[in-house]
């Protein structure tokens, strides 16, 4: 227990919505995004990434979270592109 987890994704367009189990995982922190150096990429493709740290409470299995609308400029994410689930053991 107290161990964290940093999850990130390589987008900025992403959005964690926090864990299944906060009393086996909590939230340590703001989720943070980190876009990508000025010119090294193009406007309206979510170029960065984007994180979250969890702290492990206590034992047990929580599952993090995160969802996305845009998967790309003017594209939709559709069916599982927009969502990514991370499970977590804590022992």
């Amino acid at each position: 227990m107290g161990d964290t987890v940093r999850a990130t994704l390589d987008s900025t367009e992403w959005t964690f919505s926090g864990n299944s189990d906060d009393a086996v995982l909590q939230q340590d922190g703001q989720q943070a995004v980190s876009p990508a150096s000025a010119g090294t990429c193009v406007p309206g493709e979510g170029c960065g990434a984007t994180s979250e740290v969890f702290r492990a409470v206590k034992a047990g299995t929580a599952t993090v979270d995160a969802s996305r609308v845009s998967c790309g400029e003017a594209r939709v994410c559709v069916g599982a592109e927009g969502k990514y689930d991370l499970t977590v053991v804590v022992s």
